[in-house]
């Protein structure tokens, strides 16, 4: 299984959890909407709903930065790989000499 799958596929967990939350809020601020005698309920669903959204943009932003980590980290392997057939040529040029 490629790391690029895995990583499609937490994308995808990702999202269909936070779709269920934000679908779930929704929900809740209807219900208590209906159901609020005092506004002192209402405000605080309010308020957890901020929080959730403040939660939504901080996940949002941490799997930006995991993306452009991934981005370096591939850029990086790139360049070892490179290193390593250097390193190779190398290593088969030693052996050559030192057989003489």
């Amino acid at each position: 299984m490629s790391s690029e799958y895995k990583n499609v596929e937490v994308k995808v967990k990702i999202n269909e959890r936070l779709t269920a939350a934000l679908v779930d809020s929704g929900k809740l601020s209807q219900a208590v909407t209906k159901s609020s005698k005092t506004r002192e309920v209402l405000q605080q669903a309010v308020k957890q709903f901020v929080l959730l959204d403040n939660v939504l943009l901080n996940t949002y932003q941490t799997l930006n930065l995991i993306d452009k980590t991934m981005e370096r980290l591939s850029d990086q392997t790139v360049s070892i790989d490179v290193g390593l057939q250097s390193i190779e040529g190398v290593k088969t040029k030693l052996d050559s000499i030192l057989k003489i």
